[in-house]
């Protein structure tokens, strides 16, 4: 699979679409994510057009690293890391990634995520389903 440049992710990295950046150096930047699963629902974006976490290497660990300890520090600083906090990496299509660019969630309350990935994944199931059976005829 090629990497999408026209991906919603690409064109917030350009600045084609606008967003409100919490955090941005070289190598990523930090937004809020538009559909909020929890109180506090950041996305961590590197700047490297990588496609899932399946498309990474091992040219990509220190990236890979630095978005971790990145989401950790935020969290810190958002005072959420005293009660806990979830970073979710959604990988390809049956793994919930909705867009494809590789990003990182950080969710604030664990029981609001987790209902979400469920129920978002319910959902995308539910309308491929119902696209390949009025497809095949």
């Amino acid at each position: 699979m090629n990497y999408d440049n026209n991906n919603i992710f690409a064109k917030i990295l350009r600045n084609e679409i606008p967003s409100k950046r919490l955090y941005e150096d070289d190598d990523l930047i930090v937004i809020a994510d538009i559909a909020p699963a929890a109180p506090t629902h950041l996305l961590l974006i590197p700047k490297q057009p990588i496609i899932s976490l399946a498309d990474a290497s091992n040219n990509d660990a220190a990236l890979l690293g630095k978005m971790l300890i990145k989401a950790a520090d935020i969290a810190r600083e958002m005072g959420v890391d005293s009660d806990g906090y979830r970073v979710v990496i959604n990988t390809r299509d049956n793994g919930g990634q909705t867009v494809p660019h590789l990003h990182i969630h950080l969710h604030s309350i664990y029981e609001l995520a987790i209902f979400h990935f469920y129920y978002s994944i319910m959902i995308y199931r539910a309308i491929h389903m119902r696209y390949r059976i009025f497809s095949c005829h």
